[in-house]
């Protein structure tokens, strides 16, 4: 940007532009801005920070075994990847005629 100041300064103005807008249109709504830090108290924060974040209710660490993770729920949202595939069969498939459907049966 520095061997194109007119581009720069452009760049700069639609900023300061759409920061006009962005301030009159909060100001025309009745919006005004609070600081970040009166969002929590300083209670809150301390005990979000006592939560021992690298430990799971069920004692799990980053050193539990995946084995133990999963053997527990087999409805669990995360299952081991290795049960997803492969759904491939590689070589002939004696069963399989050309121009026949696919059925499945159970």
């Amino acid at each position: 940007m520095d061997k194109f100041p007119n581009a720069l300064a452009l760049r700069q103005r639609a900023a300061a532009r759409r920061f006009a807008t962005w301030t009159a249109l909060r100001k025309k709504r009745g919006l005004t801005a609070k600081p970040a830090f009166a969002k929590r108290t300083k209670e809150e924060l301390e005990e979000y920070l006592a939560i021992d974040h690298g430990e799971s209710d069920l004692g799990y660490n980053l050193g539990t075994p995946e084995d133990v993770i999963f053997s527990n729920n087999a409805t669990a949202a995360l299952v081991q990847e290795a049960i997803l595939g492969p759904y491939f069969a590689s070589g002939w498939q004696p069963s399989i005629q050309p121009g026949a459907t696919a059925t499945a049966s159970l």
